[in-house]
Order: C-alpha cells, then sequence, then structure tokens
C-alpha cells in the first residue's frame, strides 16, 4: 500500500486531502501579509500534525484562556492601576501564539502602553530544499529533521512509518540514509538564524536554499509586523531575561507531567530573576479544554520570597517549586 501526501497548496483540497489521507508539507505553514483565510485554516490543521524531535506537539487554540484572562486582569489591577503607565509583560511558551493576542488586545484595554513579549523555544522550522534532486528537508532550527518531502510523498522523521505502507516505509529509509550520510554533513545554517525577524527569511546555502517556516500564527505574525507594543522572541523557560518586566504567564509548561521538582526549581528561579520586585507571575495549567478549566497561582514577588495573591482550582503545580525560591 502507499500513501500520498500534500505537496502543494492546489493539492491542499478537501477531496485530495481524503484521496491521498497522508501529511501535509510543513511548506505550507507560509502565509502571506496579511493571511488568507484559507492559509490561516491551513496553519491550524497543519499544526495539529507537526510534532517536534522532543515528542512535544504545539496545539492550542482561540478562546482558551478567555476567561482566565478576565481573572487575571482583577489581580493585576490590584497591583498595577489601570492608566497610561508602562508595563512590561512576557508570556513564555506559548506555543503557535495565538492566546498571547488574546491576552496582549485584553491588556492594552487597561494599559494602553503596554510593552509585550511572547516567547517559545522554537518559532520556526527550516525548509532545506535539494533544487538538484526536487527533494525537501524540514529541519528544526538546530538541523534535526523532522520531515522529508518529495511529491507526491510527504514523511514523517519523527516517527516511523507503518510496515503496511511498504513503498513509504522504503522512501523513508532511503530518506534517512541519504541524510545521515551526505546531506547532513552539508548542511550549513547561517549565523544569526535565532528567532522570525533575524537573518532574514530565506538564504543560498549549497546544495541548499533555506527558508524559515514560522510556527507561529500567521496572525500573530501579521500583529508583530505591524504593532510596535507586541513582539515575539525565542527563550527558553529556564533562562532569566536580559532585562526584567512586570508580569510572567508561564501556563501549560511548568508542570510535574514534562519536568521533575528540581527542574520546576529551577523554572521559577528563572521567572523570579526575570521578575521586578513586586512583579507578578501567572503560573497553571489547563485541565479540562470543553469549556476549558485551569488549575492556576498566581504569584507576587515580594522582597524575600512569593506571596501567593490567588488560587484556582485547588492551585498550580508549581507551588512547592516556587516556595524554594527566596530571594
Amino acid at each position: 500500500m502507499v500513501k500520498w501526501g500534500i505537496c502543494t497548496a492546489a493539492q491542499d483540497v478537501a477531496w485530495r486531502r481524503m484521496w491521498r489521507r497522508g501529511l501535509v508539507s510543513c511548506s505550507l505553514l507560509r502565509a502571506g501579509d496579511p493571511p488568507a483565510k484559507e492559509e490561516i485554516a491551513r496553519f491550524e490543521r497543519l499544526m495539529k500534525q507537526i510534532q517536534l524531535s522532543n515528542g512535544v506537539s504545539r496545539t492550542t487554540f482561540r478562546g482558551r484562556f478567555s476567561q482566565w484572562n478576565e481573572e487575571i486582569q482583577q489581580c493585576l489591577e490590584q497591583v498595577f492601576p489601570p492608566g497610561p503607565a508602562p508595563l512590561d509583560v512576557a508570556d513564555w511558551a506559548v506555543s503557535n501564539g495565538i492566546t498571547a493576542i488574546e491576552w496582549f488586545e485584553r491588556l492594552r484595554r487597561s494599559y494602553p502602553a503596554v510593552e509585550f513579549t511572547a516567547s517559545d523555544r522554537t518559532l520556526y522550522l527550516i525548509e532545506a530544499h535539494l533544487p538538484e534532486t526536487a527533494e525537501t528537508y524540514i529541519l528544526e532550527p538546530g538541523g534535526t529533521p523532522v520531515q522529508y518531502v518529495r511529491d507526491p510523498f510527504v514523511l514523517s522523521l519523527t516517527q516511523p512509518v507503518r510496515w503496511v505502507y511498504w513503498v513509504n516505509r522504503r522512501l523513508w529509509r532511503r530518506a534517512w540514509g541519504n541524510w545521515r550520510n551526505r546531506w547532513s554533513r552539508e548542511l550549513r545554517i547561517p549565523r544569526g538564524w535565532s528567532g522570525l525577524e533575524e537573518g532574514g527569511i530565506s538564504v543560498e546555502a549549497p546544495p541548499f536554499v533555506l527558508r524559515k517556516l514560522p510556527l507561529v500564527h500567521p496572525e500573530v505574525v501579521h500583529l508583530m509586523t505591524h504593532c510596535r507594543q507586541f513582539h515575539i522572541r525565542r527563550h527558553s523557560i529556564f533562562d532569566a531575561l536580559p532585562e526584567p518586566v512586570n508580569v510572567i504567564r508561564t501556563m501549560n509548561i511548568f508542570n510535574r507531567a514534562y519536568f521533575s521538582e528540581d527542574t520546576l526549581t529551577e523554572g521559577a528561579r528563572a521567572v523570579w530573576r526575570s521578575l521586578r520586585p513586586g512583579g507578578i507571575w501567572i503560573a497553571g495549567r489547563t485541565v479540562k479544554e470543553n469549556p476549558p478549566r485551569h488549575e492556576a497561582t498566581i504569584y507576587r514577588r515580594q522582597e524575600r520570597g512569593w506571596e501567593i495573591r490567588k488560587r484556582v482550582e485547588g492551585g498550580s503545580e508549581t507551588e512547592a517549586a516556587a516556595m524554594r525560591v527566596t530571594g
């Protein structure tokens, strides 16, 4: 048996997706400015398929934190009165960033001078196209391959192909072999490609032509381009920010399902070093999706430790780790 993929925008129509039954090429993550409705819909479908080499998926959806944003707002306004004064806010581990936009728009109604920075460890993939062979490898920024594309095939390189699709499996083995034995040695990723804005979008790096493929929602990229108060940056949740801010939110990342207690403490320490005295940290996880329900804690940074300002549904799993971090 064989399974075809979706390699071009022309192939990405309902009846072809049903007939081909395969993966969609990550090359189709690209969108215009402003993005068209069909490009937004394609991005949202494609994100559900993408899995990075560490096994982390990057799915989130509109309205996930709508009610939670209002509860956050009530706490913030008790500490930072609404008005024209600047407010620096950081939203960590935002996945595709659509919930970051929603929070930014809510904050801006009360704090028109808010400076908002959304961040994630991986902001884009790299399309490494080989004009000589018409092959394309989709790579993580560090060079790890996650997908192989050669029309009419699209193959995941982070998950094995089922044995029943023996044609795809044979091509998968050949693609991996060529990568290990030749192409990985010839790949040269330009220095300075650390974020969506740095180093340009595409470059020739023989034998490849390299192009960035944003993992950030097209609407987020559009806002970043046209709003000076909204920024997207690459950032690890275990690194302190270069300049401290007033507010940090970390939703669905500092959880025991992902990290040990020692690692959670390391993350809480990074948040502590990234906040100004009196700053607010919002931490939690989504425990139910429809309707969304969250377990969360809102902290305030004091001189020698954290003050718990609000606890929702039993609180965040970060509490024990946070209490181990002192000034």
